[in-house]
């Protein structure tokens, strides 16, 4: 699905506001969720992956220093 990937991309800091809306709409379209519900569906899934991605980099960092030492 290319809406997610993009909404998801490695590497992308931040969330194109489009690519959320994109992602809002089809949550709705799919699910018959308000568009509040949608966005905090969507909302959830970012915080999700942006506190995974912090976590992989944390984890990288530390590996990456263990392996200096």
């Amino acid at each position: 699905n290319s809406l997610f990937d993009r909404l998801f991309s490695q590497g992308q800091a931040t969330i194109n506001q489009v690519d959320r809306d994109d992602a809002v709409n089809v949550v709705m379209k799919r699910t018959g969720k308000s568009r509040a519900e949608a966005e905090q569906t969507v909302d959830g899934w970012i915080n999700t992956y942006q506190q995974a991605r912090a976590q992989i980099n944390k984890t990288q960092a530390q590996v990456t220093e263990n392996v200096q030492e």
